[in-house]
């Protein structure tokens, strides 16, 4: 009787002990899917700046800052462009170079917090806005800073873009805030896109100028070109007796097409995991070692099945191989 007890004691303690192991197996899966999700994320940026050298970046920005010189969105040596690079670090106009004559290897080169890596001069008082930008929006990659006379005279005026008046406006922005008037190169003038950085990607600065923000230099170009186009139309809609704004639900219809306009690209190859890991949280999570169709969540990795601990090699496998 007493070996029957104790057969039936050591079958429940062996049972236990298998289901303490796979909880154990299925919550190290689980951290190691998030810690792919996680590295993916911060790594996207690199991915992306990786199909461009240095070189092409400094080009680019040097070609497209001569763009918005000839075409007088800044006067003399007004104005600042800027790119990320890598994640902490970027490349920008310095200080009193005209942006109708800057050179590729003009460009300095800080990290985010403005410390300077790289080149002569120093980092415009604007600059600051910039690397703001960069620490809210992990998306945007490029930064203009102007003075669009138009835009600059709406900023100067007090007033802001956010009534829905033009169509391109939302389509291209949503809307076009202002940021509150602070001196240039201070803390308060750095606090005063804080709030809409996250949200828009052209927001006017009182008494100042502009600021347009973008995945590339090229985009963050056209925005300030647009933002200048839709501040003369506004202008001149006041000039006619004033605008006709559009109502509530003509407003909703162009945000639900601007929501389709900019969905995410399907093709990016960084949205996409490495076979056998699954970036997102829902379930159900495809492992890559059980058959298509079967979750890990329904599989029983029992005596007769995949081992855990081969299923753990595989799956730090696909990690190491994302990391290198």
């Amino acid at each position: 009787m007493a070996r029957i007890g104790n057969e039936r004691f050591v079958h429940f303690t062996a049972e236990h002990a298998e289901i303490a192991e796979t909880s154990f197996y299925s919550h190290f899966l689980t951290f190691l899917f998030s810690a792919v999700s996680a590295i993916s994320a911060v790594k996207s940026i690199a991915q992306e700046y990786a199909m461009q050298t240095e070189l092409e970046i400094r080009q680019d920005l040097s070609r497209i800052a001569k763009k918005i010189y000839n075409k007088g969105l800044v006067a003399g040596a007004n104005g600042n462009i800027s790119a990320r690079i890598d994640t902490d670090v970027a490349l920008a106009s310095p200080l009193g170079v005209s942006l109708g004559a800057l050179n590729p290897e003009q460009l300095i080169k800080t990290n985010l917090r403005g410390d300077l890596l790289d080149g002569n001069g120093r980092p415009s008082v604007e600059y600051p806005l910039h690397l703001e930008a960069y620490r809210l929006r992990s998306d945007v990659r490029a930064v203009v800073h102007a003075h669009p006379p138009f835009a600059t005279g709406m900023a100067a005026a007090g007033q802001d873009m956010t009534r829905p008046l033009l169509t391109e406006v939302v389509l291209a922005f949503k809307a076009i805030p202002l940021a509150n008037y602070a001196p240039p190169g201070t803390e308060a003038f750095v606090r005063s896109i804080t709030d809409l950085a996250p949200e828009y990607d052209a927001i006017l600065l009182a008494n100042h100028g502009a600021l347009t923000l973008g995945k590339t230099a090229d985009e963050a170009c056209h925005k300030m070109e647009v933002l200048e186009s839709v501040a003369q139309s506004t202008l001149s809609a006041q000039l006619f007796g004033g605008g006709v704004f559009l109502s509530d639900a003509q407003l909703q219809e162009l945000l639900t097409i601007r929501r389709t306009l900019s969905a995410p690209n399907p093709a990016s190859d960084w949205m996409h995991p490495a076979p056998g890991i699954a970036l997102s949280s829902e379930p159900p999570i495809h492992c890559g070692a059980c058959p298509l169709g079967q979750s890990t969540e329904s599989s029983e990795a029992g005596p007769g099945g995949i081992e855990a601990e081969a299923l753990i090699r595989r799956v730090v496998a696909e990690v190491t191989s994302r990391l290198s």
